[in-house]
């Protein structure tokens, strides 16, 4: 969540949900709209899987709570990523005037919550996350249903890290790519103004204690930024890296924590 924002995702009761998408001129039959509350499809306009030449809309269809709960369900696994970027600034009135067409690419979200009493419609970012492509099925298969196979990932974790301070001339990465057995260490610092080198497998428990560490230092909430002086890249297990940035503070408890692992398995 943005600093001083409410907590409606942690907190609110998800009314309404609007998503739109388009892959643009380029793609074409791409559009796609769904508006639904627990009650009904408010609208939804797609192209059907089988070839015409133009969308299928729906208006004001009933749906089921086995439905709505679904939706619901998928929503509160993303509640902590969707982060508001802005009021809409739109009455769900106003959205009755909006045609999906072929056009230029768009992602749009829009969450209608309530909490305490109050109820306001909210764009949100879309989270970069698998499990986003679980609420997309969703709304495709409730606007045309087809018995889609609806995929409920695990929330992703660390599955990997590099970490180095350039000044201080030192990194270690610990990563298990496709070609690799266990979890290997790549170890890099100097000492005693000679530069050191460790290449080394790891034990499962070695790596609970890395993925541990990482996670009891919220590793995953650290600002990203590529080519950041003091930083390095987390590996997620839904396939997903992205570089990050640490301040002096973090950088020091890391390298002590990757130094002590070094020397444990040099000792060994």
């Amino acid at each position: 969540m943005e600093p001083n924002m409410p907590d409606l995702y942690a907190q609110g009761t998800l009314h309404e949900i609007r998503y739109e998408y388009s892959a643009g001129d380029m793609v074409y039959r791409t559009a796609f709209l769904a508006d639904v509350t627990a009650q009904e499809i408010v609208e939804a306009e797609y192209w059907p899987e089988e070839y015409t030449t133009e969308p299928e809309r729906i208006e004001h269809q009933p749906i089921t709570a086995e439905q709505w709960a679904q939706i619901v369900r998928s929503v509160n696994q993303l509640r902590q990523f969707m982060v508001v970027q802005e009021e809409s600034g739109q009455d769900r009135d106003d959205w009755e005037d909006l045609i999906v067409l072929d056009g230029g690419d768009y992602e749009n979200l829009y969450l209608t919550m309530e909490m305490d009493g109050k109820t306001e419609t909210y764009s949100c970012r879309i989270p970069q996350d698998r499990r986003f492509t679980t609420l997309r099925t969703i709304l495709r298969e409730l606007a045309e249903p087809k018995g889609r196979e609806i995929i409920w990932y695990d929330a992703p974790e660390i599955a990997g890290i590099w970490f180095h301070n350039n000044s201080k001339d030192y990194s270690y990465q610990v990563t298990k790519f496709e070609s690799d057995e266990t979890y290997i260490l790549r170890a890099y610092w100097v000492e005693n103004g000679q530069k050191q080198s460790l290449r080394s497998n790891l034990t499962d428990e070695d790596w609970k204690s890395v993925q541990a560490f990482c996670n009891d230092q919220h590793m995953m909430d650290l600002p990203k930024e590529p080519r950041a002086e003091i930083g390095g890249t987390l590996y997620l297990s839904d396939g997903r890296q992205y570089a990050y940035k640490a301040d002096a503070e973090t950088a020091e408890t890391c390298r002590a924590f990757f130094m002590d692992l070094t020397k444990r398995i040099q000792s060994r």
